[in-house]
């Protein structure tokens, strides 16, 4: 069987799920950086009894780690998801000294420009590693863009639809209003008021302060439910007892089943981020068949989004516009608009995420 060597940040569940399909095809050895991500809930992560795989923080795994990477060139292929991390421009410099083939992934990215000596070094570093990778997997024309702005020549981006979802996850339509009713009076909510749904770490980059602003528009037949749990948890808590708001569920960290249940459960979902280099809740909210309001500050919402056709796009930080927008909105046929994103986001999934990379790996490696 061919090895893979596959080098991660951390194992989220979308990434596990990739990595544990691609394993039914190929010996797969896999370093995450670190165990968890500073601002997520430690639940969110898989462990490794569900899929085996190393982690970098521990001195037993970074020592098997420096034994594959003596042993590189027994690898067909270095697969770097992190590749911008310390550890995989390690490998990625030794996969060039030796032509070891190495693809690197990109989720998204806004270009950024440089200003200090400090910026011009960093772009430098990633022309190198980008200009020299067999294939750059981008998420959609914002990550491609990236890539060739660093060096990455057209043939060799392989785009792939960056997801969370597997297929079974997609609604087949817009859940119907009795069972929306149904489901908010499991969820302990209002059964009958217009339901907003917004999700997301509370830390200040995803912009819920700017939704709490604009709240107060919102009478008693509107209900705002905010899920996501963080260091800015108790300022929300402050806005909300300060606006004497009485309709809006500001709740921490939820599973993966029940946060499907609340997106089941809503009308239209808000994330007023100020930056996320993609937001895979957008692909979530679609795949339930909600109206999107988002910012021109993500990269889900811009490469997936078209305005009145299956959401807006707003300015980030912009209260004004997003009051305009979600005043608006209820005015336009909500169904119809869930049902574009159904469609829309059908492509996708998981399974269709592997299946672009078997693909790729057959087209360079014949395996």
């Amino acid at each position: 069987m061919k090895k893979i060597l596959v080098l991660s940040s951390f194992p989220a569940p979308y990434r596990v799920d990739v990595f544990k399909g691609l394993s039914k095809y190929y010996k797969l050895d896999v370093f995450f950086a670190a165990m968890s991500d500073q601002d997520r809930d430690n639940e969110y992560f898989i462990n490794k009894d569900i899929f085996p795989y190393y982690v970098l923080t521990t001195h037993e795994d970074y020592i098997v780690f420096q034994k594959h990477l003596r042993n590189l060139q027994s690898y067909t292929l270095v697969l770097a998801y992190g590749w911008y991390l310390p550890h995989a421009l390690k490998v990625e410099e030794k996969c060039i000294k030796y032509k070891i083939p190495y693809y690197i992934n990109c989720d998204g990215a806004f270009l950024p420009s440089p200003v200090t000596l400090k910026d011009r070094i960093k772009a430098l570093v990633k022309k190198r590693y980008i200009s020299h990778a067999k294939k750059c997997l981008a998420s959609g024309q914002y990550a491609a863009e990236y890539f060739k702005h660093y060096g990455a020549s057209e043939e060799n981006i392989v785009f792939h639809n960056f997801s969370s979802l597997h297929e079974c996850d997609i609604e087949k339509t817009v859940v119907n209003e009795q069972s929306k009713a149904l489901i908010r009076r499991e969820l302990g909510l209002f059964e009958s008021k217009k339901t907003v749904l917004s999700i997301g770490q509370f830390i200040p980059r995803k912009g819920f302060d700017i939704l709490l602003d604009v709240w107060g528009q919102f009478d008693y037949s509107y209900q705002l439910v905010i899920i996501g749990g963080g260091a800015e948890q108790e300022k929300y808590k402050e806005i909300i007892r300060g606006r004497k708001y009485k309709n809006v569920h500001l709740l921490g960290y939820k599973s993966r089943n029940i946060i499907f249940k609340y997106y089941q459960a809503s009308d239209v979902f808000v994330l007023p981020t100020r930056e996320d280099i993609w937001g895979l809740v957008i692909n979530e909210a679609m795949a339930h068949g909600l109206p999107v309001i988002s910012t021109a500050n993500c990269i889900a919402a811009c490469e997936l989004i078209q305005n009145k056709i299956n959401g807006y796009v707003i300015p980030g930080d912009d209260p004004e516009a997003l009051s305009s927008v979600l005043t608006n909105i209820w005015q336009e046929n909500l169904k119809e608009i869930g049902t574009n994103n159904i469609n829309k986001i059908k492509t996708y999934t998981i399974e269709n995420v592997i299946n672009q990379h078997l693909s790729v790996f057959q087209s360079d490696f014949d395996f």
